[in-house]
């Protein structure tokens, strides 16, 4: 079993400028208001299986050589999160 567990938040904060003017879902916006985007990414991987391996050494004085392989077998499970909100304040 193998799992790998990643993730990432970003947030970001606008504010309409004094005398500025913004839109947000089709509606003008002045100031004192301010949106807040937020975005949320994840992703999970697990491996179940196994791993068949072999190993083989030559040596002769001061050379020597090592030969490995090896063969991992099992299925994959992904899942991926995706989600992300904007908020207007003001």
């Amino acid at each position: 079993f193998l799992s790998l567990e990643e993730s990432l938040k970003v947030t970001d904060v606008s504010a309409v400028l004094p005398g500025g003017i913004t839109a947000f879902n089709g509606a003008g916006v002045l100031t004192p208001g301010f949106t807040q985007s937020t975005d949320y990414f994840s992703t999970q991987n697990r491996f179940y299986g196994g791993t068949l391996g072999a190993r083989v050494g030559y040596s002769s004085g001061d050379c020597f050589a090592v030969l490995t392989g090896k063969v991992s077998l099992g299925s994959v499970h992904q899942v991926v999160t995706l989600d992300g909100s904007t908020t207007l304040f003001g």
